[in-house]
């Protein structure tokens, strides 16, 4: 079988249509990154949602300029966790099976995407997460330790071990291992994650970070 290394970029958006898997982006107030964010993850994948989480910059106006992007506009901010609600909703709406999350504020690589496909392929029904690869990023000594106390709390919930359990950048399985299932009235990330790492065989897929915009992560 091909590996994702071997298709065009043209093929990767046939590929992963053809699975069935979109990109979800919850976004507040990242008119500064946004753009490159959205039209780079659209070299690999043509089927785009963006949640604007009521931002008050012009986040909205830069998003009205993409073309070939589905949009969910909140007239509130609610926080991350219903704004990846509603975009879970309107990718099942739209007949996905699969949604990869990816965060708004450019610290994630679309180029990492293709890893994701190749774990899908590889680990149909698993539960794929991105393990950030931080090489020589400086990491505030707060950020290291919520990370760790994360990963120790996710092990003791699930007894599973999971390198980066706090990063944005994972894909979403179908509505039944959906950390936000269509049916919840209120989301529940944290907990919701737990019960799928107990539930869902898991796969990690190393993913690169940048620090950009900030200095540290």
């Amino acid at each position: 079988m091909r590996k994702q290394s071997d298709y065009s970029q043209q093929e990767l958006r046939q590929l992963f249509r053809e699975r069935g898997i979109c990109v979800v982006i919850p976004t507040y107030n990242n008119v500064g990154s946004i753009q490159r964010v959205v039209t780079e993850a659209q070299q690999f994948c043509s089927d785009i949602i963006v949640v604007d989480d009521g931002s008050t910059d012009d986040t909205m106006a830069t998003l009205r300029s993409i073309p070939g992007i589905t949009i969910e506009a909140l007239p509130h901010n609610r926080g991350k966790g219903h704004a990846l609600l509603t975009g879970f909703r309107r990718a099942l709406q739209k007949g996905f099976a699969h949604a990869i999350t990816m965060d708004a504020d450019g610290q994630h690589y679309a180029s990492d995407l293709p890893r994701f496909l190749q774990a899908n392929i590889d680990h149909p029904g698993s539960l794929i997460v991105g393990s950030r690869q931080f090489g020589d990023a400086v990491r505030s000594k707060g950020s290291v330790f919520a990370n760790r106390l994360s990963n120790f709390w996710f092990f003791v919930q699930t007894g599973r071990r999971l390198p980066d359990t706090q990063t944005g950048f994972r894909p979403c399985e179908d509505s039944t291992s959906c950390p936000c299932s269509p049916t919840a009235t209120r989301p529940s990330w944290s907990s919701s994650w737990e019960l799928r790492g107990r539930a869902y065989p898991l796969s990690t897929s190393p993913s690169t970070s940048s620090t950009h915009p900030q200095p540290s992560v």
